[in-house]
């Protein structure tokens, strides 16, 4: 298994679920690909400094830590796109260090 780390923005304009209920919904997702979640850290909402479309001005930011095997990291990338509460997700292989929260 490689692992991986996964910033996903979440779109809950017009959704009845709350932000947890979409962060287990994508726990379920990395999951029913055959991996698993290590470390998740909650972002918080952002706006978005260059808005392309009116419609998402902004959304909810999650990061999560998690192992899956490389094959199976296509399936998921297809299973994001199909759920348009899933904005945007970009994945890259993690460097193993776990997530920290930023000293304030």
């Amino acid at each position: 298994m490689k692992r991986y780390d996964g910033l996903f923005i979440i779109d809950t304009t017009g959704q009845s679920d709350s932000v947890d209920e979409h962060i287990t919904k994508l726990n379920g997702l990395i999951s029913e690909a055959g991996g698993k979640v290590t470390n998740e850290q909650k972002i918080g909402r952002r706006g978005f400094v260059r808005i392309a479309n009116k419609r998402h001005k902004g959304g909810f930011y999650v990061n999560l830590q998690f192992e899956l095997d490389g094959g199976a990291l296509e399936g998921l990338r297809k299973e994001l796109d199909k759920r348009p509460e899933f904005f945007r997700a970009q994945i890259t292989h993690s460097t193993g260090t776990p997530l920290e929260l930023a000293a304030s």
